[in-house]
């Protein structure tokens, strides 16, 4: 093998390698890797007793995960108090994102409410976490994102 030929080999390997491993990470971190699923037995964002779990997660840098599902005010309650999430009490109108295949798409308008929960944090950036409950219907909406 000539010396030139050796030096290709032995740069050229590496570097296909190197983007390789680039390539896997940039699909990783900003990949279109969504999963939606319904009727979850449990999450991370729901207490025990919840029911009718409906999930969409963006497995990506976004983090993006956005949530809904039933639950008792006094669950709810408990388990807000457990995520140091103070809740502030509204009325009005309710806009929530929906856990769907088409998440980007998914905003619907509850409609007005004589009475819900919320929590809100923001991130400079435009991420961060924003929690309603709807007692009349006891159902949670929760919608997350890194950003």
């Amino acid at each position: 093998m000539t010396r030139r030929k050796a030096l290709a080999m032995g740069c050229g390997i590496p570097l296909l390698v190197l983007l390789a491993v680039i390539g896997l990470l940039g699909h990783g971190m900003f990949g279109q890797n969504f999963h939606h699923a319904v009727d979850v037995p449990e999450h991370s964002f729901a207490p025990a007793g919840a029911t009718s779990i409906e999930v969409f997660e963006a497995r990506n840098i976004s983090g993006v995960v956005c949530v809904t599902y039933r639950v008792s005010e006094a669950d709810f309650r408990k388990f807000a108090a457990e995520k140091s999430w103070p809740l502030s009490e509204g009325t009005g109108p309710v806009m929530v994102r929906l856990p769907s295949a088409d998440y980007p798409r998914a905003t619907r308008l509850i409609g007005e409410k004589s009475a819900y929960l919320h929590y809100e944090k923001r991130h400079p950036n435009g991420g961060g976490i924003l929690v309603h409950f709807i007692p009349s219907e006891s159902r949670v909406y929760i919608d997350k994102s890194n950003r």
